[in-house]
């Protein structure tokens, strides 16, 4: 959790965080801006704030697979246990904000092949990707009571976890995060 988030948010609310992101550049009216700003409260640190490791965050909409409009979906197993609309990667401003570009094809690599670039002397980190962390908010979650957020990390090569977990919006308007996990997931 990032206190520097969450004491923004409480102070100046969900547009000061968001934009910090550059999400704010991509809400639409079906997405709850406070869901997000609390979403990002809990669980990333602040883009200005030394563990913050950009170049690792995702950031995705998701549906949830039984509430698709068109009736289709990936009924197989995913990350979130939800059907992706959208993913989101960051650049820097350089001022300590965010934000939102396209993400890059990712490279898959096995644990063999880890191995062996080991073993030939290649830096890990000259050709493993990096350590990934990503959340998935439901859309729409504009005008709901209960939201899915999936928060999860993957470290290459395939290693990983992450929990699809409700949210509800209180009386006030602010969302927290419930102890129903909804969906599971660790390799």
């Amino acid at each position: 959790m990032s206190k520097k988030l969450s004491r923004l948010y409480a102070q100046k609310g969900y547009l000061a965080v968001l934009s910090m992101f550059g999400l704010d550049e991509i809400l639409t009216k079906q997405d709850d801006p406070n869901l997000w700003a609390a979403v990002l409260a809990k669980h990333w640190p602040a883009p200005n704030e030394p563990d913050m490791l950009f170049e690792g965050l995702r950031f995705g909409i998701s549906q949830e697979i039984s509430h698709r409009e068109d009736g289709t979906g990936d009924k197989e197993w995913n990350r979130s246990g939800m059907d992706p609309i959208e993913v989101w990667c960051f650049k820097s401003l350089g001022n300590g904000g965010l934000f939102v570009v396209e993400c890059a094809p990712e490279t898959h690599i096995s644990f063999f092949s880890s191995i062996i670039n080991s073993d030939s002397g290649v830096s890990g980190s000259q050709t493993l990707p990096s350590v990934k962390t990503f959340i998935d908010i439901q859309r729409p979650s504009q005008g709901l009571t209960k939201a899915l957020v999936h928060v999860g990390t993957s470290i290459p090569p395939n290693m990983g976890r992450g929990e699809t977990r409700r949210w509800v919006r209180e009386e006030d308007g602010m969302w927290v995060e419930t102890n129903e996990i909804v969906f599971h997931w660790i390799s």
